[in-house]
């Protein structure tokens, strides 16, 4: 595979949820694996936390992104792979720990803030494209 090729892919919101959720389930797994005697409740709050870093991840590493691609439906692509994130790490959570954690409800509000900073990123990082692109057009008439 070429280098250029291995580009194209991280350029696409679905890539890059994949591989969030790829390096989020490795990180899950060496946790429980280690954690096997540990109590359950340390347990439980590394599980939510690492799936609320998995989510951070993916923000970044699809606004960094963002900014360099071209492709037209990168939003759309990009706010639905983030609500399938979020709807996977809810269910992997509720799975894992179960509805009886006590940090499970104060979780849920983070990801409701988690997911309203997302949009916020999104929409500055639209602005900057536009604003970008009008510099850009500018230059090019003086020029």
């Amino acid at each position: 595979m070429d280098i250029r090729q291995f580009k194209g892919y991280l350029f696409q919101p679905k890539y890059q949820l994949i591989v969030t959720i790829f390096v989020g389930f490795i990180i899950i797994a060496l946790n429980m694996i280690s954690f096997a005697i540990d109590d359950n409740s340390t347990m439980n709050s590394r599980i939510l936390n690492i799936a609320l870093s998995n989510i951070i991840f993916f923000v970044l590493l699809n606004v960094i992104f963002g900014v360099m691609s071209d492709l037209k439906y990168y939003y759309r692509d990009s706010i639905y792979a983030f609500i399938a994130l979020v709807g996977m790490s809810y269910v992997c959570m509720y799975w894992i720990i179960g509805k009886n954690s006590e940090d499970f409800y104060l979780f849920k509000k983070i990801f409701i803030v988690l997911g309203i900073c997302y949009v916020v990123f999104l929409v500055l990082m639209n602005l900057m494209k536009k604003a970008i692109n009008v510099v850009d057009k500018e230059h090019e008439k003086n020029a």
